[in-house]
């Protein structure tokens, strides 16, 4: 096998591992805050290059932040009238991830620049000097490294069960690992008694 697809079976394994651990440790992978510019009459703002994942999304109105709510599609249909709201009230904005743009509602409101919290898609390792943008705790590596080996065997046409069970129980373990990393605050409270703010 070549090292060229070598590096392909790489990538491919970094990107199931980085897509996973985005679900599971977001705060990890959250990159700085890109602004973008919303143009009045314009439903669309197209993402980043490298978006994956929304975290949050800000209207900036002077040195305020005001939260951005997702809509359902069946809010397409509604009367913005009924809502309550005037169109210059940024608090009446909302937003959708279709593909790989943002949809606005509605697109006349009195907003020039939105700020935009995402996870990037995955690094794509080229040659062997590269590296991660993070340090992958101790063992984490193991889940791309089981499931490369998985691939070769896969391709060489031999028995991959026990490199796949191996990948397999590395997910499961980092799955575990994830429900509390912030053990001092949590972010929800699931036991009230003697935690106080």
């Amino acid at each position: 096998m070549s090292d060229a697809e070598l590096n392909r079976l790489i990538n491919v394994k970094l990107a199931k591992l980085w897509n996973f651990l985005a679900t599971q440790y977001t705060d990890m992978f959250v990159s700085a805050p890109t602004t973008l510019t919303v143009v009045s009459g314009q439903e669309w703002i197209s993402l980043p290059s490298d978006f994956l994942m929304c975290v949050g999304l800000f209207g900036l109105d002077g040195d305020d932040r005001i939260k951005i709510k997702p809509f359902n599609m069946e809010d397409l249909s509604e009367q913005w009238d009924n809502w309550g709201f005037e169109y210059t009230n940024s608090e009446a904005f909302r937003y959708r991830i279709m593909g790989r743009r943002l949809y606005l509602m509605p697109d006349n409101i009195d907003l020039e620049e939105i700020e935009l919290w995402y996870v990037t898609t995955a690094p794509k390792l080229e040659s062997d000097a590269d590296t991660l943008p993070f340090d992958l705790p101790a063992g984490w590596d193991e889940c791309i490294v089981n499931g490369v080996a998985a691939l070769v065997r896969i391709k060489e046409e031999s028995d991959a069960t026990v490199l796949l069970g191996l990948e397999t129980q590395c997910y499961k373990e980092l799955e575990q690992y994830a429900v509390q990393r912030d053990a001092a605050r949590p972010g929800r409270v699931v036991d009230v008694t003697g935690w106080h703010r």
